[in-house]
């Protein structure tokens, strides 16, 4: 009786301090964040860090191929149709408009489906997506795209840049991704390129180009490294112990619309 009554005082006192120093917090944070590590440091050494390969292996695999991956505007996208076109779209950015590895592209976007494929494209192809705000206007949206370094601008149909900030920019190629274009992308050959040219050198290499809100004075590029991809998405899925049946949403702010994106596992 006495072993018991211990036993019963031990696992209520180690509750209790589970609980009072949120031990099982710490724990989990402590798994996820050496499995997260090992897995970056694994996907620098086989020159696979770009995130385009972890579409590339749900897309190709015979368990995940024909599920969704994405939704947007109660359309359905499986990961081997958003696979297939992402390989289009970047064959076509590649051979067309002659997007290289490590060039910086402008997306002045807002939420869609085309928006998620455009920049794996770019990814596939080894170029960086510079992602700007569709609110801006005038001054600011001129310095966004001017410290992007982009000669390449891809615009959504729904956004109007407007023919003085296009006035600042002689040298660059403004494209509003219509449906005329988005068939054009569509119809190219689904080539994969190689594997040199997504290598990355180091997992702080430059993967995203995002800005600050710029409420403060003109918006500020910030720079989203492979690491910081990798962390985001592992801690976010592993913390909230994701399943492949739970489902992201991603709500546009937009004005008139813009729909809701959402993500699957």
């Amino acid at each position: 009786m006495a072993t018991l009554a211990t036993l019963a005082a031990a696992t209520a006192t180690a509750a209790y301090l589970r609980a009072r120093f949120s031990l099982d917090h710490d724990l989990l944070f402590a798994r996820i964040t050496g499995s997260t590590a090992l897995n970056i440091v694994r996907a620098v050494r086989s020159s696979r860090v770009n995130a385009f390969y972890v579409l590339e292996s749900h897309a190709l695999s015979p368990s995940t191929a024909s599920r969704p991956f994405l939704w947007f505007e109660g359309i359905s996208y499986s990961y081997a149709q958003v696979y297939d076109s992402v390989l289009r779209y970047g064959h076509w950015l590649r051979s067309v408009h002659g997007v290289q590895k490590g060039e910086v592209v402008a997306l002045d976007f807002q939420n869609s489906e085309m928006f998620v494929m455009l920049w794996f494209a770019l990814w596939s192809v080894g170029a960086t997506p510079a992602f700007i705000n569709t609110h801006l206007s005038g001054a600011p949206l001129v310095h966004s795209l001017r410290v992007s370094t982009a000669r390449l601008v891809l615009v959504d149909p729904r956004v109007e840049l407007g023919e003085e900030v296009k006035g600042e920019f002689p040298g660059v190629r403004f494209l509003v991704v219509d449906e005329g274009v988005r068939g054009e992308m569509g119809a190219a050959e689904p080539v994969r390129c190689a594997d040199g040219v997504r290598s990355v050198g180091k997992y702080v290499d430059l993967a995203i180009l995002i800005y600050t809100s710029g409420t403060t004075g003109m918006p500020k590029p910030a720079v989203v490294s492979w690491a910081k991809i990798y962390v985001a998405a592992m801690m976010a899925a592993k913390g909230m112990e994701l399943t492949k049946e739970d489902v992201m949403y991603l709500v546009s702010a937009d004005e008139g619309g813009g729909g809701e994106v959402k993500g699957v596992c």
